[in-house]
């Protein structure tokens, strides 16, 4: 999958880095999904591994970071190895957890992005008021899986840096870069038929190129335009 995001021309492949033994015994189907993590779950040597493959492809990974003890394993691993061309990432569920996310950005001097769903307007002014002037990205993002194209608010988009896409077309993201959004994030499977419990909201290989491709036409666009300014 990173291979193939670098021949797609993605800048970026994001990964989760959680510890299934935080999760909330409260959480629906608490022992199931548990186990599932526990599967998926990233240890030291799949985070080599991660780092390895993407250094020799030449594309930047990203870790969103769920916990405390994972700010500390990505911190070490990539002080133990020298590591600097990486970027971190709050998810929706923790935009207001002001200790995590200090946290992170006390951690890490390297890009950092917080994505906006799962809130309201009004806490997400506040705290993006909070950490002002701080060179953070910030992700307009409809938590809803796949979100319909009718909840995504244009005029709020593009208040944010980039827009995290949750749809089931290349629709929205397309005109997100026709208004001038700066990133793109979305979901990415090799093929739905590929087990994947988020695979409905996935992009596959096919629609990232349309959406690479529109990217790159506007790029040059741009280009022309200002050749001639």
């Amino acid at each position: 999958m990173i291979k193939e995001a670098k021949r797609l021309k993605a800048d970026y492949i994001k990964f989760q880095l959680f510890n299934h033994e935080r999760l909330s015994s409260l959480y629906p189907n608490y022992s199931e999904y548990k186990k599932e993590l526990e599967k998926c779950q990233i240890d030291r040597s799949k985070l080599g591994c991660i780092f390895n493959t993407c250094q020799s492809v030449g594309i930047t990974p990203m870790f969103t970071i769920f916990s405390s003890d994972r700010v500390t394993f990505l911190e070490k691993y990539a002080k133990d190895n020298g590591i600097k061309q990486y970027a971190v990432k709050i998810a929706s569920s923790d935009m207001s957890n002001y200790v995590l996310v200090q946290e992170v950005l006390d951690t890490f001097d390297t890009e950092r992005f917080i994505s906006c769903g799962m809130h309201t307007k009004q806490e997400i002014a506040a705290v993006r008021k909070h950490y002002s002037n701080l060179g953070i990205n910030w992700l307009y993002c409809v938590s809803m899986y796949p979100t319909p194209k009718e909840y995504i608010d244009l005029n709020e988009m593009v208040l944010f840096d980039g827009f995290s896409d949750h749809t089931n077309t290349t629709d929205m993201a397309l005109k997100a870069l026709s208004l001038g959004i700066q990133f793109l994030e979305m979901h990415f499977t090799l093929g739905r038929s590929l087990p994947c419990k988020d695979s409905i909201v996935s992009k596959v290989p096919s629609e990232i190129e349309k959406i690479v491709h529109y990217r790159d036409y506007l790029a040059s666009i741009d280009n022309y335009k200002h050749r001639f300014l």
